[in-house]
């Protein structure tokens, strides 16, 4: 899998350099594409755990397996 690209560029500046209220807004962008391989194996994997975990509860309460 390549890396991960993402254009960075600063939108905004609030307050002075040094000062304790001093922010700075930035944006990241990243293609669509990029976002999708990224983010969808996490998804399948905690959808995984989710239905493991719930067969396992159903399990525990059967009826017959106390």
């Amino acid at each position: 899998m390549e890396g991960l690209h993402v254009a960075v560029r600063k939108v905004g500046e609030l307050g002075k350099p040094g000062s304790p209220g001093h922010a700075v807004e930035m944006e990241a962008r990243v293609s669509r594409r990029q976002l999708f391989r990224f983010v969808v194996p996490f998804l399948v994997a905690s959808i995984g755990i989710g239905v493991e975990k719930e067969s396992d509860e159903a399990h525990e309460v059967a009826p017959g397996n106390e």
